[in-house]
């Protein structure tokens, strides 16, 4: 599954709001297994930073597997003092190799790279 983080505004500054928008797509020899749980995404805010959401679920779609991008949006107020270079984050999903292949429960782990301003 590849996996894809936007954060807006792209420069940072202390204090200041965020969004995250974070993409999750299989390959194409992958599909989603949807028989079972839904995807999940938790959220590891850093220090003195606030989450509007730490745990995102996706959605079910009907159909027993499907390919499409999973999207999951969330917002961050950033502290005044605190600059990590990324949030951690973790997503647990169920995807399936090839047609009629393996179905697996994984989890991957995910950096969301951060800009600061200069100052």
């Amino acid at each position: 599954i590849e996996f894809n983080a936007v954060v807006v505004p792209g420069t940072i500054q202390p204090g200041q709001s965020i969004r995250v928008h974070l993409q999750f797509q299989p390959r194409k020899d992958a599909h989603w297994n949807n028989e079972v749980e839904p995807m999940v995404v938790w959220i590891e805010g850093p220090e003195g930073w606030t989450i509007d959401q730490q745990l995102l679920v996706s959605e079910m779609p009907k159909a027993a597997e499907s390919n499409e991008t999973r999207r999951f949006e969330f917002e961050m107020q950033t502290s005044d003092d605190n600059r990590p270079a990324s949030v951690k984050a973790y997503a647990l999903y169920y995807v399936c190799e090839e047609t009629d292949g393996q179905c697996l429960y994984l989890r991957q782990d995910c950096d969301i790279p951060l800009r600061y301003q200069q100052d």
